[in-house]
């Protein structure tokens, strides 16, 4: 029997007790990032700025906690409009699945020692 995710439960109104860094970039996240940065790493670098390294290292259990790998692109997808009613995307059903994986890697990353990309 699968297990409930903690991503189908979640959403913009009820995220801040249980993935509130996570959730505040998601809440961002759309449609600002394709705009102005080549990547969703970019804008999380952009975001980021200014975050500790504990504060990022948080944001890595949270990411993780969503058990991404386990959950469907619908769900994925779903969970994506109820954090933040700009999401879009143009990359077909996977496309929610492939922004939040960059997400993931590059919350990795960081935790291993990356240094944030600078912006002006």
């Amino acid at each position: 029997m699968r297990t409930i995710l903690l991503l189908n439960n979640i959403d913009y109104a009820n995220h801040g007790g249980q993935i509130s860094l996570i959730g505040g970039f998601l809440e961002n996240l759309f449609p600002f990032w394709w705009e102005e940065y080549p990547s969703v790493a970019d804008y999380l670098d952009f975001y980021l700025d200014g975050f500790t390294t504990d504060e990022i290292a948080a944001m890595g259990l949270e990411y993780g906690s969503l058990e991404v790998d386990e959950a469907s692109d619908d769900e994925i997808n779903s969970f994506l409009r109820r954090m933040n009613a700009n999401y879009s995307s143009d990359q077909g059903s996977s496309g929610g699945r492939d922004v939040l994986v960059q997400i993931g890697d590059r919350l990795t990353e960081l935790e291993h020692g990356a240094v944030l990309k600078q912006f002006d």
